[in-house]
């Protein structure tokens, strides 16, 4: 978690959060579908925003 320099809006600072995840490939679709039922709605609730998702080739880090 840090703070990035220039990222100052409305008078207040944004805070980015990196989250890396690794699961079997396999597991992709679990993952995601707990991802968006559990953890999304939760971060949500709390004001946090989703600024982007990635998944490697080999699906395995996300």
């Amino acid at each position: 978690m840090g703070i990035k320099e220039g990222s100052k809006q409305g008078g207040k600072y944004m805070v980015y959060r990196r989250r890396l995840y690794i699961i079997k490939p396999e597991k992709l679709d679990e993952f995601n579908d707990f991802f968006h039922t559990y953890l999304y709605p939760n971060q949500i609730k709390h004001g946090s925003k989703l600024i982007g998702r990635w998944v490697n080739e080999i699906k395995m880090k996300l």
